[in-house]
């Protein structure tokens, strides 16, 4: 079953308002979306992901930023 929400991406530190994205996650994989353009295809094993107050600190591929939803 996979799971749609919108939500939005700052990179972690940043005070700015984001970029407005959807994600999708079906159990295997986390996608995020910004309009038509793909910003990040993972499989969820390869990635880290922890609770926040203001959403989830996600790691992936060196980088690190906050999904707010």
């Amino acid at each position: 079953m996979a799971v749609e929400l919108d939500g939005t991406v700052t990179m972690r530190g940043d005070v700015g308002a984001g970029i407005r994205v959807q994600v999708v996650a079906d159990g295997r994989r986390l996608r995020i979306v910004s309009g038509n353009e793909l910003l990040g295809d993972w499989m969820l094993a390869d990635i880290g992901i922890s609770a926040l107050n203001e959403g989830f600190n996600i790691r992936a591929e060196g980088e690190d930023f906050v999904l707010h939803t």
